[in-house]
């Protein structure tokens, strides 16, 4: 099926200009929206590209389903939620919120959203607006990552919540205090 469907532009924003920005303010957020791709619906036409036989046993009939949602595999699917996303702040309900736009617009980067501001109740009235637009699309973020904060906590071996008696540590697991921006590290306290 991916070789009848074209990619599509590239939409994405560039990575250093999205990373230059999320420094340049004294107070940080990190947001990630869950399940981007699978949170567009696909037009009624795009689903027939989508159709699959299926049958649970050899002895059941076979049957015909669509998938309805963009899914992480398709060609097109990053420009597709790239698209929905920006199309959904475009709505005239939003056209006051424009800082807000621009956030989602020019500092996101696929399903990452990375911004700053110097006044930390503005971030916060940003980011509770920004949801509000997400939302509106049918895009929902996991928790807000904000400087100050590292949302980890330590896991002490033997102790209730501890999986074994044994915690190894790999080269490639984040410890707590550590984060990446885009795969940039970010002292979350710190920075």
């Amino acid at each position: 099926m991916n070789d009848l469907l074209l990619k599509g532009p590239d939409v994405l924003n560039p990575i250093r200009a999205v990373l230059l920005r999320f420094r340049r303010g004294v107070h940080a957020a990190l947001g990630d929206i869950r399940k981007m791709y699978n949170s567009v619906w696909l037009e009624y036409l795009e689903m027939h590209l989508h159709r699959f036989l299926w049958r649970n046993t050899e002895e059941e009939e076979i049957e015909d389903y669509a998938i309805t949602r963009v899914n992480i595999g398709d060609r097109p699917a990053g420009c597709i939620a790239q698209l929905a996303m920006r199309e959904t702040t475009e709505l005239p309900m939003f056209a006051h919120l424009e800082e807000e736009r621009r956030i989602l617009e020019e500092d996101a980067y696929v399903d990452d959203i990375l911004t700053s501001h110097n006044d930390l109740q503005q971030l916060d009235k940003n980011t509770k607006r920004v949801e509000e637009i997400l939302r509106t699309g049918g895009f929902f973020l996991k928790l807000w990552f904000r400087s100050g904060q590292s949302g980890r906590q330590d896991i002490v071996p033997g102790e209730q919540g501890a999986e074994s008696s044994t915690v190894l540590i790999l080269p490639n697991q984040m410890r707590k205090g550590d984060n990446k921006a885009l795969g940039v590290e970010y002292l979350v306290e710190e920075d």
